[in-house]
């Protein structure tokens, strides 16, 4: 787990968007991806303003977007994690990404 403080002057989901776009992976396809993150907000409402600043930051060039839960719901995902035999539940396997991918295409 990586905790980081951002900017205070700047929009929390704003700053939290730049934060993790320098995070971001590349895939072979040439997608970026953030697949590999997991996310926690306080409130629903601030996992939509961080997905749509996401949307803003990676615009016209696409995104796998990182998994974002509510902070109530941790210890649930830990333990699908830990029954999943200790993977990360954030991290999507290729799998997960392509079928994202295809998911975006047909939209």
């Amino acid at each position: 787990m990586e905790r980081e403080f951002l900017p205070p002057g700047k929009p929390l989901a704003e700053a939290a968007a730049d934060w993790l776009a320098a995070k971001a992976r590349t895939t072979p396809e040439g997608a970026f991806s953030l697949a590999h993150v997991m996310v926690a907000v306080p409130t629903a409402q601030s996992g939509r303003m961080l997905s749509l600043a996401l949307a803003r930051r990676f615009a016209g060039r696409g995104l796998l977007a990182p998994r974002i839960c509510l902070q109530n719901d941790l210890p649930d995902a830990a333990a699908g994690a830990a029954a999943a035999g200790g993977r990360h539940c954030g991290a999507a396997t290729e799998a997960d990404e392509l079928h994202a991918i295809a998911g975006a295409l047909l939209c």
